[in-house]
């Protein structure tokens, strides 16, 4: 059994030849569980890691630079949400033949 986000027609045609069993839920509805499970967790590290760098540029350099209240406002700004959306819209979509029919005899329409 082959397991995949999605898979052309083609490619499924040969894995049936096989004696393979192709279960291909489409990209979208297996995309949702990596982005929240895997994705967002990694992104949330790498940003934190990111502004923990950043600020320690700015707050113990010794350039002699003083630090502006601007600056130092902005820098204690530590709270980044990554979120992801709980929406999307999937690339394939149904058709219909008739509509599609009545359009190529009228594109106009």
């Amino acid at each position: 059994m082959l397991l995949t986000g999605e898979l052309s027609h083609h490619p499924t045609l040969a894995h049936n030849e096989k004696g393979r069993v192709v279960v291909a839920p489409f990209h979208s509805n297996t995309e949702r569980g990596y982005l929240n499970q895997v994705l967002k967790p990694i992104l949330e590290q790498e940003i934190l890691m990111d502004w923990i760098e950043s600020r320690a540029v700015y707050f113990f350099t010794d350039s002699g630079e003083e630090v502006t209240d601007t600056k130092e406002k902005i820098l204690d700004q530590s709270g980044v949400i990554v979120e992801v959306s709980e929406e999307d819209r999937d690339p394939y979509q149904l058709m219909n033949l008739g509509y599609l029919k009545k359009w190529s005899e009228n594109p106009a329409s």
